[in-house]
């Protein structure tokens, strides 16, 4: 009985931890290195253009982020805003004038593991890792991201749950946390972000919302 009512109290002392917590709200600076894995392929002139060299994420504390891409070249992403309420994805390119979106409640890869990581220190902070292993049958390709969150900049349970793209879903259910550190990699390029500044400070909502005057592309 006393070891019954003992968990009784553990278990409400980790519920009242958890939903005390504020959830993250601010700006997390990235650097970013991209690095070629195959000499003179066609596809190296996209991506070495693409995620620049340097990425900003605004956070909001529901959920909503867009990520803003610096020194990107021509064929490079501008930015990428995620909706949390809608649960979609929107992208801007470079040289389009066109916004792309689509739904991240949909999936076009195979999930073949997700597992924890190992452990590493990013801006001071020990960091814990989570690995997904998925494949694209589209392009015959196999998909490893690994991120590493240090469970400070927290995620509220249930933000990101609708967010199947990628398996966010699963990610952020267990790390609860915003990433520090996300390594990606495919079949032609690895790419590291790593968090070099972090701002806790409430983000415009402005931010967020979708430019007018653009056409909105459906993927």
């Amino acid at each position: 009985m006393k070891k019954i009512i003992l968990l009784q109290i553990i278990f409400c002392l980790i519920l009242q931890k958890c939903f005390s917590q504020v959830p993250f709200e601010g700006i997390v600076t990235y650097k970013v290195e991209t690095v070629l894995k195959q000499e003179n392929h066609p596809y190296n002139e996209y991506y070495s253009q693409k995620y620049g060299d340097t990425l900003k994420i605004y956070i909001a504390g529901n959920g909503n982020h867009k990520r803003k891409y610096f020194n990107t070249g021509n064929l490079g992403l501008d930015w990428m805003i995620y909706d949390q309420n809608k649960n979609e994805q929107y992208a801007k390119w470079h040289s389009m004038d066109s916004i792309f979106y689509y739904e991240c409640s949909a999936l076009v890869t195979k999930l073949e593991e997700i597992k924890d990581g190992d452990e590493k220190i990013v801006m001071g902070k020990k960091c814990n890792s989570i690995i997904t292993k998925a494949f694209e049958p589209e392009g015959k390709e196999t998909i490893i991201n690994k991120f590493y969150f240090s469970g400070d900049e927290f995620v509220a349970p249930n933000t990101f749950k609708k967010y199947k793209d990628g398996y966010l879903d699963k990610v952020y259910e267990k790390s609860k946390s915003h990433f520090l550190r996300w390594e990606m990699e495919l079949k032609y390029v690895y790419v590291i972000f790593e968090a070099i500044e972090i701002s806790e400070e409430k983000v415009n909502p402005e931010l967020f919302r979708i430019p007018k005057g653009l056409e909105l592309v459906k993927m």
